[in-house]
């Protein structure tokens, strides 16, 4: 399993880049738009799909709290993203702003979403290490009372 500190660093790297990453993306043409945002799907379904398989194995609460409430966010942009698709073949200025409002609010809901998980991440981080260094403090204080052998 990867440390905790590299997965830190990994998850500090990702997030520093994605304000640039979004302005970028609005230069962009339409085709490459669209290859960047199927990329993102499909490395988003494998990084569920990872977490899934963890979950099980785990068999957490909490874990199935955040896997349902991901999925729930999911499900609701995929919604609105069909509805996008028809809309272009409609020509519905209206509708396609509609559309535009639910997916922005879906965006802010997951980045909601993240900044909660980024704390909840940090917390158990944290609380991994206390309890690391506690235990191995334990250790060594059961291998000094430890009697000493002729």
């Amino acid at each position: 399993m990867t440390k905790l500190s590299e997965r830190l660093s990994d998850l500090s790297i990702l997030i520093g880049d994605v304000e640039a990453r979004a302005e970028a993306f609005f230069a962009e043409s339409g085709d490459r738009r669209k290859q960047r945002i199927k990329a993102l799907k499909d490395t988003l379904k494998r990084h569920q799909n990872q977490m899934e398989s963890r979950i099980q194995s785990t068999e957490s609460e909490i874990a199935v709290v955040w896997q349902d409430l991901a999925e729930r966010l999911t499900e609701r942009s995929e919604m609105a993203r069909a509805q996008l698709v028809s809309t272009k073949t409609r020509a519905d200025a209206h509708l396609a702003d509609r559309c535009a409002a639910q997916l922005e609010q879906n965006a802010a809901l997951a980045l909601d979403f993240a900044l909660v998980a980024m704390e909840d991440a940090e917390l158990s981080a944290l609380e991994a290490v206390d309890a690391r260094l506690l235990a191995d403090e334990l250790a060594r204080l059961s291998d000094l009372a430890k009697p000493l052998s002729d």
